[in-house]
C-alpha cells in the first residue's frame, strides 16, 4: 500500500465546513482503500454526537450486496432502513430518525420518492451518495401501486433530480467514488464541488498493482492459467460467467461463480452452495477457501471488498472505469491485471452504460455522438452503419427487442 494519509487524516471534523459547502454537490474521489466509507459511516457518527446530532445521517448505496456489506461490517454504527419505510412514506419528515447511520439503496430511496413527493432531506445533517458513478447506470422498473397498476420506477431520472433540488438546504450532499469522471459529463456537472485537490488525491492511502498484461484472446488467457493460482475474473454476463466456470473446471481449476441474489432470470442457479459462497464474500470479505478462481459480474463490482489472498485478477472489460472499481475490491496489493487491451483489437468499443439494456432511438443517437465514428465525408455515422460494424466484429451481439409504440429497441451484449 501506497501513500501517506486516510480520508479521516484530510476530511477532519474541524475541515468539513471548511472543504464542504451546502450550495453544491460536494464529491470526494478517492481510490480504493483510502477510508472513505470509514470516514462516511464511524467518522460522522462520532462527530454527529460530539454536536448531539445523533443520527441524521442517510447514506445510499448501488446495490442489495453492498447495502447487506455495510450493515454486516458496521453493524454498531448502521440501521437498516425498511424499519423507517412506513413512517418515510406517509411523513414528510420522519421523527425517529435519530439513532444510526441509515442505509438504503438508490432503487429504494427512487421508491420512497416515488411515492412520497413530499419527502425531503431538511432534517438530516448528511446525505451520502456511495458510489455514484454507478447511478448513471441504474435500471428502471416496475412496482405495482397501492390500486394495482403497474408504474415504472426510473432510478437514475428520480434520483439525480433530487439530488439537484436538495442542493442549498440543510444537509451535506456528498458523492464518494473513486472514478468520477462520467459525474463531470452529466446533468451534475454545474454542480460539483471536488472536496479535495489533485494533489491531496494523491497522497492517499491506495493498494498497487505489479504488472498490467493486455490480452486480445481472452480464451488463450484464461488456458495460460497454471492450476492452482489464485485469482478473480470479471465479466458482465451469467452466460459468458458460466462458459468461463466451464472453461476452468475442465483444465483442473476449483473456479465457481456469483451474480446478483436479486436475479430472476437466473434465480433457479442460486443454489445454496452459490449463497454460501455469495455469503462469504459479501459479509466475511472472503473467497470460499475451496474455491481458488471466484468469477464475478457488476453485482459485486463495486462497493465491496475482500482480503483473501488472489496472485491475479483478469478483467474482461474495455473500459478504463470498470476496471478501476473491480481492481478496488481487493483490498491488497496485486501481482498482476489482465485486461482486453483496446490497441490489440480493430474494434469499436461500446461503453458499459450502453450494454445490456434496451436502446431506443434517442439512445441509439446518444451513442452515435460519444462514439464519434466518422464516414469518408467527416460525418457522424448513424445507428444502422455502426450496428453493421458493431455484427461484423464479433465482439458484441446485438438483439432486437419487442416494438413499443412506433420504436423497436436494441439490445447490446457483450460476448466472450
Amino acid at each position: 500500500m501506497q501513500g501517506e494519509f486516510w480520508v479521516a487524516d484530510l476530511l477532519t471534523i474541524e475541515e468539513i465546513p471548511k472543504k464542504m459547502t451546502k450550495e453544491k454537490f460536494n464529491i470526494i474521489e478517492a481510490d480504493t482503500g483510502s477510508g472513505k466509507t470509514k470516514w462516511a459511516v464511524e467518522i460522522l457518527s462520532k462527530y454527529q454526537k460530539q454536536r448531539k446530532h445523533n443520527g441524521r445521517i442517510l447514506f445510499i448505496t448501488d446495490t442489495r450486496s453492498n447495502k447487506q456489506s455495510l450493515l454486516h461490517n458496521y453493524k454498531d454504527y448502521t440501521y437498516e432502513y425498511t424499519k423507517f419505510f412506513r413512517e418515510c412514506i406517509n411523513k414528510r419528515i420522519p421523527t425517529s430518525w435519530n439513532k444510526e447511520v441509515v442505509i438504503m439503496t438508490y432503487a429504494q430511496l427512487a421508491v420512497l420518492l416515488h411515492f412520497n413527493n413530499k419527502f425531503d432531506f431538511s432534517f438530516l445533517d448528511f446525505v451520502i451518495f456511495d458510489e455514484i458513478h454507478a447511478l448513471r447506470k441504474q435500471k428502471g422498473f416496475v412496482i405495482k401501486d397501492n390500486s394495482g397498476k403497474d408504474v415504472e420506477i426510473k432510478i437514475k431520472e428520480i434520483v439525480s433530480k433530487k439530488i439537484i433540488e436538495s442542493l442549498g438546504g440543510n444537509p451535506y450532499i456528498i458523492g464518494m467514488t473513486a472514478t468520477p469522471r462520467n459525474i463531470y459529463k452529466s446533468t451534475f456537472n454545474p454542480y460539483t464541488h471536488e472536496v479535495f485537490s489533485q494533489a491531496e488525491r494523491k497522497s492517499l492511502f491506495h493498494y498497487t498493482t505489479g504488472k498490467y498484461y493486455g490480452y486480445s484472446d481472452i480464451t488463450a488467457e484464461l488456458n495460460r492459467i497454471p492450476k492452482g493460482t489464485k485469482g478473480l475474473i470479471y465479466t458482465e454476463l451469467v452466460r459468458d460467467m458460466e462458459n468461463i466456470c466451464e472453461l476452468l473446471k475442465d483444465k483442473g481449476h476449483k473456479a465457481e461463480y456469483i451474480f446478483s441474489l436479486n436475479s430472476e432470470k437466473h434465480a433457479e442457479k442460486l443454489t445454496d452452495d452459490r449463497k454460501n459462497i455469495i455469503d462469504t464474500f459479501v459479509h466475511h470479505q472472503k473467497i470460499r477457501e475451496d474455491i481458488d478462481i471466484l468469477i464475478i459480474n457488476s453485482g459485486y463490482g463495486t462497493g465491496l471488498k475482500f482480503d483473501s489472498y488472489i496472485e491475479f485478477m483478469l478483467i474482461h472489460s474495455h473500459i478504463e472505469d470498470t476496471r478501476k472499481q473491480v481492481r478496488g475490491r481487493y483490498s491488497g496489493n496485486l501481482e498482476k491485471l489482465l485486461y482486453p487491451d483496446k490497441s490489440l483489437y480493430d474494434v469499436i468499443i461500446i461503453p458499459d452504460e450502453y450494454l445490456n439494456k434496451d436502446l431506443f432511438k434517442e439512445d441509439k443517437q446518444r451513442l452515435a455522438e460519444e462514439l464519434e465514428l466518422k464516414n469518408e465525408n467527416n460525418r457522424l455515422i448513424k445507428w444502422p452503419t455502426i450496428s453493421k460494424r458493431i455484427k461484423e466484429q464479433k465482439i458484441y451481439d446485438i438483439e432486437e427487442g419487442k416494438r413499443k409504440g412506433n420504436s423497436r429497441p436494441h439490445r447490446i451484449t457483450e460476448r466472450i
